[in-house]
């Protein structure tokens, strides 16, 4: 039988960060707004880890809340070409690369591998919850509870 290591998703909430600042695949530079839910990744391997999330997400939301980030650490040709292969055309326009930033977000997620994917409800002073890693049920619920917040 195999097993798969167990992970606790990791909370953090009102995180000050820098904006998610980036190029959408169809090449439009798009800074994100507050109300928007990012989903995110240090890796092109890391748009897998962020599925559970985005059925989540989209069920609930809808797809216009949504943004991929992807944070570029300097990666080849074949590995940026590699995200449009991997993302649906229909969301393609709402996923950014981002060639700044990389390393503060990186120091706030601390992923354990670099494919590991985050979840970001964007505030306007930065992130108002932060979930690194699967969403688990209760995770889900907290994530639902702080939607809920700012938008109040």
């Amino acid at each position: 039988m195999l097993w798969r290591e167990r992970y606790d998703t990791r909370v953090l909430y009102d995180v000050e960060a820098a904006p998610i600042t980036g190029r959408t695949l169809d090449s439009q530079s798009e800074t994100l707004p507050a109300g928007v839910i990012a989903l995110g990744t240090f890796s092109p391997e890391g748009y897998m880890g962020m599925g559970v999330w985005l059925r989540l997400i989209e069920a609930e939301y809808g797809l216009d809340p949504l943004r991929f980030v992807f944070f570029d650490e300097g990666w080849s040709l074949e590995e940026r070409e590699e995200i449009g292969y991997v993302v649906p055309k229909s969301l393609q326009k709402q996923t950014l690369i981002c060639s700044t930033g990389s390393a503060i977000w990186r120091e706030i997620v601390q992923p354990d591998h670099p494919g590991r994917a985050f979840a970001a409800l964007i505030s306007q002073s930065g992130v108002k919850c932060l979930m690194i890693g699967p969403p688990t049920e209760e995770r889900w619920d907290e994530f639902q509870l702080a939607v809920q917040s700012l938008s109040n």
